[in-house]
């Protein structure tokens, strides 16, 4: 019984990493799409003020 608790304690550890990774990598990869739209827009803006 304490080894399958254990193990089982282990294999949900592994996949919360998984998901926290998983998640992550979203995060990142979302943030630099707004960083890029939002430069974008800055640029375009600025560019209709200078005219």
């Amino acid at each position: 019984m304490k080894e399958e608790t254990v193990a089982k304690a282990s294999e949900i550890i592994n996949k919360q990493m998984q998901v926290a990774q998983e998640i992550a990598g979203l995060l990142g990869e979302t943030t630099a799409e707004t960083k890029s739209a939002l430069l974008e827009l800055m640029w375009v803006l600025k560019g209709k003020e200078d005219k």
